[in-house]
């Protein structure tokens, strides 16, 4: 109980600075090979801290939060003029959602699902607006 209260103690100047210490969840960075060559190409993934790379397409991003068992991402920004993986009225994305994807109990690699997402406000498991949902795509790793 004394660590929690010394630990937020110390995050409170932090805070007022406006530099929140970052929640960070570190199981999805690295390299991800596409999943769908033959029927969808978008290239290999890599995620960083900052950035999500999917094929050519470099999305700046912070991690926002859990999103169930995955990770949501806030889209800051993009490094080209139009986004090939956007959809709604402003055609760009606002969020990029990251969860693993269920694999046999002895699997030797990992699997994951990005899904597009492209709304005003940010997406929750329990409330996702489908219709702002621009798409999904699997990726997949040895482990």
């Amino acid at each position: 109980m004394t660590r929690g209260v010394s630990t937020a103690l110390m995050s409170l100047p932090l805070l007022l600075m406006g530099m929140a210490p970052a929640w960070a969840d570190d199981r999805f960075l690295g390299r991800w090979t596409d999943s769908a060559p033959k029927n969808d190409p978008m290239g290999p993934l890599d995620i960083t801290r900052d950035k999500i790379t999917v094929g050519r397409v470099i999305y700046e991003v912070t991690q926002a939060g859990p999103f169930g068992d995955g990770v949501l991402y806030a889209v800051n920004g993009l490094n080209r003029k139009t986004d090939p993986n956007g959809c709604g009225p402003t055609k760009t994305l606002s969020h990029i959602i990251v969860r693993p994807k269920p694999t046999i109990s002895n699997a030797t690699y990992s699997a994951i699902v990005l899904t597009f997402y492209a709304a005003p406000e940010a997406p929750k498991p329990d409330t996702l607006n489908e219709r702002a949902v621009c798409g999904e795509h699997p990726f997949g790793r040895k482990e």
